[in-house]
């Protein structure tokens, strides 16, 4: 489970508490916190649709500091509203392995995994509509931020009528997800579509 936080007291006890619990077999907890003073990697803001428009009161989901305790272990899931991702790893390390991946799945047909390891320095950016699970191998914090991708339309879309279709919680859902998509369009979109109607008819 993740859990975002917005006020540092709670934050901090939560987190004492949390790394300070005996470490089972296996746990599924996360903290993040938002965090105004994090820069975003240059190619995610090249390419977050939100960056490019003009929009007011729109949620903040690109500035995170997320802390997982070693052992936490996330079911596979889409991020919320597709979004593509840009975690940043600072100090220990996430990772999957044969023992979690036989968890998962067990002996499926079919299901093929591939194992990605970040450690302390690391940036990966996972485009939105990966299905992916992530083990903590030990105690670990990680910059990380989501965004919607000006190259994942379509996929954002669709997430956002499954999102509706199953009723998902809306503390998992991104509330802005039709007005962002329809400023992209008329903002940018229909701008390039007429540059290129033009260009053919001269």
């Amino acid at each position: 489970m993740f859990t975002r936080v917005n006020n540092t007291g709670q934050l901090r006890k939560e987190l004492v508490e949390l790394f300070e619990k005996p470490k089972g077999s296996y746990c599924g907890q996360q903290l993040g916190l938002f965090v105004r003073a994090i820069r975003i990697p240059e190619f995610a803001s090249e390419q977050s649709m939100v960056k490019s428009l003009n929009l007011e009161d729109v949620s903040e989901f690109e500035r995170y500091v997320v802390m997982s305790q070693a052992k936490a272990l996330t079911d596979f899931h889409v991020d919320f509203g597709d979004k593509s991702s840009q975690p940043r790893r600072t100090s220990g390390s996430m990772r999957d392995t044969k023992s979690v991946s036989d968890t998962w799945f067990g002996t499926m047909d079919g299901i093929i995994v591939k194992k990605i390891t970040m450690t302390a320095g690391n940036t990966f950016f996972m485009p939105g509509g990966w299905i992916h699970a992530v083990y903590t191998h030990e105690d670990s914090i990680a910059v990380s931020g989501n965004f919607f991708h000006a190259g994942c339309i379509s996929r954002q879309l669709r997430a956002f009528r499954a999102e509706v279709n199953v009723e998902a919680n809306s503390d998992y859902r991104v509330p802005e997800v039709i007005p962002i998509h329809f400023a992209y369009m008329t903002q940018k979109l229909l701008k390039v579509v007429e540059e290129k109607r033009h260009q053919e008819e001269r």
